[in-house]
């Protein structure tokens, strides 16, 4: 019998900056300001094939492509990441039916920058949320933390019947492009990710939208090379090892086994889908080994496409997508993955509500 209390995820909020890039503008800034970079042709044919169209950035290409030192970039993060947080807080909230006063616990997830005291400090206070507001700021997981703080909060929520959580992702990646950082790795990352900030509310009862009856975290051993920041007076250099790329297959049989366990299913009996969208080759990837068909994670695609990688937003991104395309029905079940350094794997299910 479906529980009423089962902690759900409300609508999300997804707020994107008002400088838009295209990626036929990317491959053309590449090739003027990398022309004496030996691996030109091999990048400029990854990026052309990589699905991405468009992303939006916080500022225009022209004042990315200098770098402005570690202070500067950490002083545009705390400014870009406060003003989009609560855009994107107070949106969701509203989308959840509740009053600021019924928020008992916000989750910050970002991995683009630095602020002591937290983002979740600072949302607290920009909402005047009550001053006994449970916080817990994540910023480590990089792409895996959306899908985390769902898994969190649903935790919360369990132990404490009734309360509810802020969850608010804001990640700012163009504040890791370097001009001089010409790694093949390096370009192909510069391309794919983009600026964001979304938020969503976990409702402890009497939620719509995706209720979430069992979470799993899975850490793949000896893989913290996989994806990780090199760290330089300059700020912080985004590295991904091509390992990354086999990993999923490497995965799936937990992906496998924890829905045997929770829901009885294989992952392709679901009937939807919230795949994070790290990109071309995990997407193919995820649907070879979970059996899926294209138009499973067509959300999943179409938010790659459109806005490129919004790492620990992204989640939230696709699954706003399933909202406002084509809702699934009452009752019917759920998938929800994120990958992130580690190599981590961070996984959710349960039902439409």
């Amino acid at each position: 019998m479906i529980q009423i209390s089962t902690p759900t995820i409300c609508k999300p909020a997804v707020i994107l900056p008002k400088y838009s890039v295209t990626q036929k503008e990317i491959i053309e800034f590449i090739k003027v300001n990398f022309s004496d970079t030996e691996e030109l042709p091999k990048a400029i044919e990854m990026i052309s094939n990589n699905q991405v169209l468009k992303r939006h950035f916080i500022r225009p290409l022209e004042e990315i492509i200098f770098d402005c030192g570690l202070e500067k970039r950490n002083s545009l993060y705390i400014k870009y990441a406060r003003q989009l947080a609560k855009e994107a807080a107070l949106q969701a909230i509203k989308n959840s039916g509740l009053a600021l006063s019924e928020i008992n616990m916000v989750i910050a997830t970002s991995c683009t920058g630095i602020s002591m005291p937290s983002l979740t400090t600072m949302l607290i206070n920009d909402l005047e949320l009550s001053a006994t507001t449970r916080q817990l700021p994540i910023s480590q997981l990089g792409c895996s933390a959306g899908t985390a703080a769902v898994n969190l909060a649903v935790d919360y929520c369990n132990a404490h019947p009734g309360n509810n959580v802020l969850i608010v992702n804001v990640e700012l990646c163009s504040l890791l492009f370097h001009p001089e950082d010409t790694l093949l790795s390096s370009l192909i990352s510069a391309s794919l990710f983009g600026d964001a900030a979304t938020a969503s509310v976990v409702r402890g009862e009497g939620g719509k939208g995706f209720a979430i009856t069992a979470t799993h975290s899975f850490l793949l051993s000896n893989s913290e090379d996989y994806i990780y920041y090199k760290i330089k007076d300059a700020g912080f250099y985004f590295r991904l090892n091509k390992k990354v790329m086999s990993s999923i297959k490497l995965v799936i049989p937990e992906i496998n086994d924890f829905l045997k366990k929770t829901t009885q299913k294989e992952p392709n009996e679901m009937d939807f889908y919230v795949f994070h969208t790290g990109g071309k080759r995990i997407l193919d990837e995820l649907v070879k080994g979970l059996f899926l068909q294209e138009e499973d994670i067509l959300n999943s695609r179409n938010s790659l496409s459109e806005n490129g990688n919004l790492s620990s937003a992204a989640v939230f991104d696709v699954l706003n997508r399933l909202f406002e395309n084509e809702p699934p029905l009452p009752g019917q079940k759920g998938l929800m993955v994120a990958f992130g350094p580690g190599f981590s794997t961070e996984i959710s299910t349960g039902f439409w509500v």
